[in-house]
């Protein structure tokens, strides 16, 4: 059903979505409709705010509980208006909004400054109570954070689902894309820029001055819009030495073309300590390019950049599954 409340990454109509789903099933209950399709447009917006959160969690380290405060609103989440605790606490693994079909619950990021001392003092107790009232209240389906889980369910419903990392969602599968040797046949692709090895040292230097880099550490980070998410990327020393020792400085120059017009992003697991990644998909006209940037505790980290030019595109389908971020 998710992929019937988007089209070329953007939400449809109400209207526009109904007409969709009767296609497959002439017997879908209207209310119901409305019911998934909220579901799923909630639990996008919800999803995102989470990255937000993460991101921002050293400014903004606590978050309050928000109703719509409306005649609307169940009675169990009445009970959890207003109620504070640290993103860092075990209850937001259970209880982030969406708790419930239909839910419109929110939540407001918060500094340390505009926390009541006593919500300070009292977190551990606040938490268990919280967590109990929560857990009561709220139906085990949905005591999840989506915006960890991130991946859904493939079954033609709303619901979110973690999926295990080697049952990951694929791009032709599950999102009904077209597989890279059509991409490929279809051609209209833009060209691949290059440059001179000598002038690598110059375009890595250009990038350290226009996004005020570090330059004595040597890096520098790079902000993406990743469909209304703002990412900070890391290119730092290791990355810089990265591209001279596997000799790709004469088209590394492409990086901010791939970072602010990416043909797919996608998020999955890579590495060799299957760290979860961003993967970053760029189609040029002989072949795609592939930059992965993991999640680390000092945030994400661009870790290798490549082409894609041995055999039938294996490294574009091996890494082309998970959850897609952004298609443009």
């Amino acid at each position: 059903m998710r992929d019937l409340v988007f089209k070329e990454g953007k939400i449809r109509p109400f209207t526009e979505f109904r007409a969709e789903a009767l296609k497959i099933h002439q017997k879908y209950n209207q209310d119901w409709l409305l019911t998934e399709y909220n579901a799923v447009v909630r639990g996008s917006v919800m999803g995102k705010k989470w990255l937000n959160i993460e991101r921002d969690k050293d400014i903004y380290p606590y978050l309050r509980y928000e109703t719509a405060k409306d005649s609307r609103v169940r009675d169990a989440h009445a009970k959890l208006q207003g109620f504070v605790l640290p993103v860092e606490s075990s209850f937001w693994e259970n209880y982030f909004p969406p708790n419930g079909w239909n839910c419109r619950c929110s939540i407001t990021q918060l500094r340390k400054d505009q926390v009541k001392p006593t919500d300070i003092a009292n977190i551990q107790q606040n938490e268990a109570a919280f967590g109990k009232l929560a857990k009561q209240n709220t139906p085990e389906y949905w005591r999840k954070n989506i915006g960890k889980t991130e991946i859904f369910e493939a079954n033609q419903t709303a619901y979110f689902k973690a999926l295990p990392k080697d049952k990951l969602l694929d791009a032709e599968k599950h999102y009904n894309l077209p597989s890279i040797e059509k991409i490929y046949q279809k051609g209209n692709l833009p060209s691949l820029k290059t440059q001179n090895k000598a002038d690598y040292q110059l375009w890595w230097d250009s990038l350290l001055r226009k996004y005020k880099g570090n330059e004595k550490e040597n890096y520098f980070d790079i902000e993406t819009d990743l469909g209304g998410i703002k990412l900070p990327i890391r290119f730092d020393n290791d990355f810089y030495k990265h591209i001279q020792k596997e000799n790709r400085e004469t088209w590394v120059n492409n990086l901010e073309d791939i970072l602010n017009k990416p043909s797919e992003v996608w998020q999955n697991y890579e590495g060799v300590k299957n760290r979860q990644s961003i993967i970053f998909f760029k189609f040029y006209d002989k072949n795609p390019v592939i930059l992965n940037v993991e999640k680390t505790r000092e945030g994400y980290i661009a870790q290798t950049i490549f082409l894609d030019n041995r055999g039938k595109y294996e490294a574009t389908k091996k890494r082309r599954k998970g959850f897609l971020i952004k298609k443009t």
